[in-house]
């Protein structure tokens, strides 16, 4: 060991410490420094837009975790597909709607990168279209198996009632249906597009 010690301090040592004196070497460092701060200079607005777009990546990444929090997916979805299949629903999948779209609706959950802020938006609109479509065409119709109040769809057609209505009766229900139907799809739509943006833009 103390062999190759010497060996270093013989061969290398003064070569090196040639290399440290040299004005050569400091030119070329400084050169070197100064290229690479006139390019970052000169490509500022690439830098400064690649550091920005890590800030709002992570700002909503940091939103669309919140919304997780708040929203299941699974559970949503089986909220419209339990609209679609009976048209009716109980206080507690209306709950599920409504804390998504009242969480969407605050400033501060609002999402910096354009394309996910108008995918955001327009799911939010298509699931306040069909709370808005709910609360004013459905009536109550009993208690649900969770507990909790159910309401189904007008006029009085459904299944939680006997009989069936007068031909123009059943014509106004099937118009009924069709509308809520197409709210439901287009919340369904709104969401699967949303989530792919979400994919894409913050890789989640």
């Amino acid at each position: 060991m103390s062999y190759l010690i010497d060996a270093i301090e013989k061969n290398i040592a003064p070569f090196v410490s040639g290399l440290w004196d040299s004005v050569l070497l400091w030119r070329s460092v400084a050169l070197a420094l100064l290229v690479v701060a006139a390019s970052a200079y000169i490509h500022r607005g690439r830098v400064r837009g690649w550091l920005l777009r890590q800030d709002t990546r992570e700002h909503d990444k940091e939103v669309f975790r919140r919304l997780a929090s708040v929203l299941d997916e699974q559970v949503f979805r089986d909220v419209l597909g339990f609209l679609w299949d009976t048209n009716s629903y109980s206080d507690r999948q209306y709950d599920v709607l409504a804390d998504a779209r009242d969480f969407l609706g605050l400033g501060d959950n609002c999402f910096l990168r354009g394309a996910v802020q108008k995918a955001s938006s327009l799911f939010r609109a298509s699931v306040d279209s069909l709370l808005a479509f709910t609360s004013t065409n459905f009536f109550w119709c009993g208690t649900a198996p969770d507990g909790s109040s159910r309401y189904c769809l007008q006029p009085r057609l459904d299944e939680c009632l006997e009989g069936e209505g007068t031909r123009e009766q059943e014509a106004e229900y099937d118009a009924y249906e069709s509308q809520l139907h197409a709210r439901v799809k287009s919340a369904r739509d709104a969401f699967t597009r949303f989530r792919a943006v979400i994919k894409r833009d913050l890789l989640l």
